[in-house]
């Protein structure tokens, strides 16, 4: 049991140190302007987790995921651009520029935008446990 709690510690602590908000979807079925590409996945040895996904979120200026839901536990962590996202369960506005890292609240909708001038570029860690769906964004 404690093993696995370290295991646990040890991957989140890793998804954090290198860094991705983005289901399993086709690019027709993406907002125009984005691109998601799925850099790894990894199986899990902890009981209750499936896997844990590192995805790459291209946005051009003004693209937007609308109203999208936070289907997993994920960590991002924005590498070049401007992108502000807007929590529709709290009415919250954030500005992310490069360096951040945020995790959004898993079950909540957001609406995340390209607010910036150029390609933002977006890492995002998702947590994938047993039985979940296996969204890429």
């Amino acid at each position: 049991m404690l093993a696995r709690s370290i295991h646990l510690m040890i991957a989140l602590v890793i998804t954090t140190l290198l860094f991705l908000v983005v289901p399993d979807a086709d690019a027709e079925e993406l907002p125009e302007g984005i691109t998601v590409t799925v850099i790894a996945e990894y199986k899990s040895r902890v009981s209750n987790l499936d896997k844990v996904r590192l995805v790459r979120v291209l946005m051009k200026p003004g693209a937007m995921f609308d109203n999208v839901l936070v289907k997993n536990e994920e960590y991002c962590e924005l590498k070049k651009g401007t992108l502000t996202d807007t929590s529709h369960a709290t009415n919250t506005t954030s500005v992310y520029t490069v360096g951040s890292r945020w995790a959004p609240p898993k079950g909540e909708r957001h609406t995340v935008i390209n607010t910036g001038d150029e390609i933002a570029d977006m890492w995002v860690y998702q947590i994938i446990e047993k039985g979940e769906e296996a969204d890429k964004m």
